[in-house]
């Protein structure tokens, strides 16, 4: 099977959902499950169908940018 490309932008969005998902998802608690997280947390900022925040869960996240090199910092080469 083909893996389609998943634009930065998705990426993005997939790492953010999934923080939000690590900060609210209790395994074992049905007030914390995927689904209530979705319905009361994500669904409202990121309006999506449940299987599509599955979806997203499993979406390898975009890496976070760089920050640029301290001026002060010693340079080995």
């Amino acid at each position: 099977m083909e893996h389609k490309k998943t634009y930065r932008s998705t990426r993005e969005r997939a790492r953010l959902i999934q923080q939000l998902t690590a900060e609210y998802y209790e395994p074992g608690n049905l007030r914390r499950c995927y689904r209530a997280v979705w319905q009361k947390y994500i669904n409202p900022i990121y309006p999506m169908c449940y299987r599509t925040y599955l979806h997203y869960l499993h979406i390898e996240p975009a890496a976070p940018e760089r920050e640029p090199d301290d001026p002060r910092q010693l340079k080995l080469w």
